[in-house]
């Protein structure tokens, strides 16, 4: 006797999609064989179907790392209004805006080599702001930049670690000891002055008038303006000292820690609960940044975990390397952006998600807009030597040429290919009768160019 019955065919397809993978499954469950009936007629339907699967796949792209960063060390995000993202390194601040990749280093923009951006924040006027190691708090609108440090301000360091407005025009941010700046006076909160018992801050949230800090090894502080006071292991349930990220949500605070996992403190009632890798599903207990994305979607980082996801309080998954693109399984900083991607940042790159398919890019490549830049050159006007300093952020070949005034190349100084960094030519003028002269730095379809002149 033979028996005919359901035909059971279960397709994985590639891990980064489970949407399709379930709904390709759940099509294919429909497919039955029965006597009487075409093979050929229902292995059409079953190509049909895998088509149509890989069709919706192709146009649901769920990870884009984003390639071509001079510095993959992401160490925090922020999401504008319209959607464009900013993101910091170790010497570099990046644009983002769809498919676009705008570079801010010191060519272009007070930024430094050796600071680390720490923060970025984006006030109500769009003007970003931005914390950083080495080099104070940084304001940038768009076109001008202004640094405030300890040479010209009242920052008791060159450090902005954490940065939070408050009721719009009032700034704080951790420079050893929290700071509040109004636009024009800057105060210093000390332990002399004010009482506040720690100066070694990590993390900062303004909410609701309250200032909250982070500290490496004092746990959480509160500010009420008048009062500090002092949460840790010994007299609340904050699981550990050193605290690291701190997000708010309604009543309820989000605190990351070091090596203690999560807490999560109704400060109105004064009720703690603490998750851990033995009683929840986060995969390790140090949590670097953590992101609310609504009232079921929570996102945690971790220090060398990969990205957890605590959905409904009860639901929990976790991306690493392992079993998704995720570049790196330290991950700094977490952003949304306006059409519900998420970025995340670790210390191997930036990486862009979402689950029902990233909207408003077309594909997974990155124009690097700024793939270089050209310094004028000095002394300028000179005779004798002239130095001109370029700097490539995307390896590629290069041309450095000099024309005359009617567009006439004279000169090729360099045709050859060139690796990420900052790089120098002498010109002399010995070469040249006095007069203008202009000087190209070209590669692929981008090119900059500028003026020199030689007077004898």
């Amino acid at each position: 006797m033979r028996e005919y019955g359901m035909m059971q065919v279960v397709v994985t397809l590639p891990f980064a999609y489970p949407i399709f993978t379930y709904l390709f499954n759940k099509l294919v469950s429909t497919f039955h064989y029965t006597p009487g009936k075409s093979k050929h007629t229902s292995m059409l339907k079953l190509i049909i179907i895998i088509l149509f699967c890989i069709s919706n796949l192709a146009h649901s792209q769920q990870w884009r790392v984003i390639p071509d960063l001079p510095q993959a060390y992401v160490q925090c995000i922020a999401s504008e209004r319209n959607g464009t993202i900013w993101a910091g390194s170790l010497g570099y601040l990046y644009k983002i805006n769809g498919n676009n990749l705008f570079v801010y280093d010191s060519t272009n923009s007070p930024i430094k080599s050796n600071w680390i951006i720490f923060d970025i924040q984006i006030d109500k006027n769009g003007v970003k702001w931005i914390g950083t190691y080495r080099g104070g708090l940084l304001r940038f609108d768009g076109t001008n930049w202004t640094v405030y440090n300890m040479s010209n301000s009242g920052m008791p360091a060159n450090l902005a670690r954490g940065i939070g407005f408050e009721k719009d025009t009032i700034k704080w941010t951790n420079s050893l000891w929290p700071v509040k700046f109004d636009g024009y006076n800057w105060r210093v909160f000390t332990y002399a002055n004010s009482g506040m018992p720690s100066y070694q801050l990590r993390s900062l949230l303004v909410y609701k008038g309250l200032k909250f800090f982070g500290t490496l090894d004092s746990g959480l502080i509160k500010f009420n303006d008048t009062t500090f006071t002092v949460y840790n292991s010994i007299n609340s349930g904050l699981p550990f000292e050193q605290v690291n990220a701190i997000k708010s949500e309604g009543d309820f605070l989000w605190i990351g820690t070091e090596f203690g996992g999560l807490a999560k403190y109704n400060y109105v009632l004064n009720t703690w609960k603490v998750y851990t890798r033995l009683n929840s599903g986060l995969p390790g207990n140090s949590i670097e940044s953590i992101l609310i994305q609504d009232s079921n979607y929570r996102w945690f980082g971790t220090g060398a975990w990969g990205l957890a996801r605590l959905k409904y309080d009860s639901v929990w998954t976790v991306y690493n390397p392992q079993n998704s693109p995720l570049p790196n399984e330290t991950v700094y900083s977490l952003a949304i952006d306006s059409n519900k991607n998420m970025w995340i940042g670790t210390i191997g790159g930036l990486a862009e998600f979402n689950e029902n398919g990233i909207v408003g890019v077309n594909n997974n490549s990155i124009n690097l807009v700024n793939k270089f830049d050209l310094k004028q050159n000095y002394p300028n006007p000179f005779n004798g030597s002239s130095k001109i300093i370029y700097t490539i952020r995307k390896p590629s070949n290069i041309t450095l040429k000099i024309f005359g005034t009617l567009g006439k190349e004279i000169v090729t100084l360099v045709n050859e290919y060139k690796l990420t960094g900052e790089y120098s030519v002498n010109i002399n003028s010995d070469d040249f009768p006095s007069g203008v002269y202009f000087y190209t730095l070209s590669s692929d379809n981008y090119s900059l160019t500028k003026k020199f002149i030689i007077l004898k």
